[in-house]
């Protein structure tokens, strides 16, 4: 705007979502307008100058409903702050966090343990609900997860996948955007053989956190703990189906995207994979065929065996990793630990198969060996 020197002057005052105008200012802290936005005296200035709004944030109500009637005290929150609210209990449940909005949909505010996981942007009083897991115990319990991938889930008992098995979150049209806790148990799998291109593995796209589960593999406890991989996951892929340029395979998911998070987990798995394509990129790891995402305290044993068939005339690129086919430069691996099951020694054991675009990679060990299943 201009204005005349020694003159009085009106500014025009702007709108902030979640907070209220609080003046304007000059670049040395100095007041120069009311709230209304009428001068504090003349322009004195010899000189354009630029001024600063100043903003107060909000403060809203916040109520809870952790469906079981339970009577919360509210609590007053601070736009753009983070946060601590209560965490309720349930008889034979976990908490999963407060939700916007009830049965698991909606954004996410608090962890488990009621700590903020974003700094609060709801410019209104609100409610929010408890997030309770939906327990699976059973190989068709996880067409409950299939049929409604933004839930939260919870295994209670060991369970075996069957040979037929379609992965969960297909692809990024329709990926996985939950919760699945393992909750310390363990999935096993049959051999899953397949000509299916695009995004395999338990998880075809993950956009969602995977916790505390054991794939193909049992810790047991006999005076010491022993590992048993007898039931390591077993994927056998033909890739020959023209729907995908790309093939992402990983021992748990297929794509680890930009809000998937794996955690705690332990994995076994044998990847084999047969490409039967001319200009198709392959991207296979013992976790997931690419990270986009997180992978934290996590270990991983593999076995991977890749093969052009002799009928391809241009093969594509490929990107083959002991924990992730391709670590992108968003991504994270950190705390992990892996074996890479092979035949000898001058066989590679990188933890990823790319050499530039490479994300954060910290606290990880892992070495090849060739010891059997």
């Amino acid at each position: 705007m201009r204005v005349l020197y020694n003159s009085e002057f009106v500014v025009e005052n702007p709108v902030r979502e979640g907070y209220t105008f609080a003046g304007w200012i000059d670049e040395n802290g100095t007041p120069i307008a009311y709230l209304d936005g009428n001068s504090i005296g003349k322009y004195e200035y010899t000189e354009d100058i630029v001024i600063y709004a100043q903003w107060t944030p909000n403060t809203y109500t916040v109520s809870f409903n952790d469906g079981q009637g339970t009577v919360y005290p509210t609590q007053t929150v601070v736009f753009d702050q983070n946060f601590v609210f209560p965490v309720p209990v349930k008889e034979d449940s976990v908490f999963f966090g407060w939700y916007s909005e009830a049965g698991g949909t909606g954004v996410q505010y608090t962890d488990e343990n009621g700590h903020s996981v974003r700094v609060w942007d709801i410019p209104y009083d609100t409610t929010l609900y408890a997030q309770w897991p939906i327990d699976i115990s059973s190989y068709e319990d996880f067409e409950i997860i299939r049929t409604n991938p933004e839930g939260s889930y919870i295994l209670t008992a060991d369970i075996t996948l069957e040979s037929d098995w379609t992965p969960i979150g297909p692809n990024a049209d329709s990926p996985f955007t939950g919760i699945l806790d393992g909750n310390g148990h363990t999935i096993y799998y049959t051999s899953i053989v397949s000509d299916f291109a695009g995004y395999v593995g338990f998880i075809g796209y993950n956009n969602g956190i995977i916790r505390n589960l054991n794939l193909g593999i049992k810790y047991i406890e006999n005076g010491e703990i022993e590992i048993d991989r007898s039931g390591k996951a077993e994927i056998d892929i033909i890739g020959q189906d023209d729907s995908y340029n790309i093939l992402y395979v990983g021992g748990l998911a297929g794509y680890n995207g930009a809000d998937g998070v794996i955690v705690n987990c332990n994995i076994a798995a044998k990847i084999s994979v047969v490409m039967m394509k001319d200009e198709r990129d392959m991207m296979i790891g013992g976790v997931t065929g690419y990270n986009k995402g997180k992978i934290v305290n996590t270990y991983i044993v593999t076995e991977i065996d890749v093969e052009i068939d002799e009928s391809v005339i241009n093969p594509g690129n490929e990107y083959i990793g002991t924990i992730a086919g391709y670590h992108s430069s968003e991504a994270l691996i950190d705390g992990c630990s892996y074996d890479r099951i092979v035949d000898s020694e001058q066989e590679q054991s990188q933890p990823f198969g790319n050499n530039e675009d490479i994300g954060k990679y910290r606290n990880t060990v892992g070495k090849k060996t060739q010891e059997e299943w």
